[in-house]
């Protein structure tokens, strides 16, 4: 993903935190339109699709974390505020879908393994 989509989606994130869900004044802030703002989100949420499926079986972890998740990660503030770990525990829980252990999503989130499975279990 390039600078500036990551930016939006920090402003996205961002503006989900607080509350405000005011999306066409972030559209607006970022000269696009608003049905191209989402679809510059979503590409960041779904991941690099033509990379991850260019990836062996074997590494195809490392793959989704590099070019699905890892971007999404980065953009969440690190504080405990309810939103905030709303949006961890969402890609906790995707992440645990496409087969990651709880081990493995610890380590790429650099969390200790019970963070992850306290996350999991509520």
């Amino acid at each position: 993903m390039n600078k500036e989509d990551l930016k939006l989606y920090k402003a996205y994130i961002e503006n989900q935190i607080t509350g405000k869900f005011n999306m066409s004044k972030i559209a607006e802030d970022f000269g696009i339109s608003r049905t191209l703002m989402y679809y510059r989100i979503s590409r960041i949420e779904n991941g690099n699709q033509s990379k991850i499926k260019t990836c062996s079986e074997n590494s195809r972890l490392d793959c989704l974390w590099k070019y699905k998740y890892k971007d999404r990660f980065s953009i969440i503030p690190d504080n405990r505020k309810k939103q905030t770990v709303i949006l961890l525990k969402g890609i906790i829980r995707e992440m645990k879908a496409e087969g990651f252990t709880d081990q493995k999503i610890a380590h790429f989130i650099k969390r200790n393994r019970a963070t992850v499975t306290h996350h999991l279990k509520k």
